[in-house]
């Protein structure tokens, strides 16, 4: 909520740290593992579990669509 220039630097500090450190695919695994997907799952694997039972790496790509728009708004 706080956008002034400041945070804005600092944010781009930790980007600029986060890409020099990680590859792209480790950067997003580390967000999916961590995102709340709503129902008490945080992290993509809790999500594939408590939704449809199975592991994510088994999720067809309907069903990875669904948890993907599920991290926009997780109540609704």
């Amino acid at each position: 909520p706080n956008q002034n220039y400041r945070r804005k630097a600092q944010e781009l500090i930790l980007a600029v740290w986060l890409e020099a450190r990680f590859s792209k695919k480790q950067i997003l695994e580390l967000y999916l593992n961590r995102v709340y997907f709503g129902a008490g799952a945080y992290g993509i694997e809790a999500a594939s579990q408590r939704y449809f039972g199975k592991p994510a790496r088994e999720l067809s790509l309907g069903e990875s669509a669904l948890l993907a728009g599920l991290m926009k708004g997780p109540s609704r």
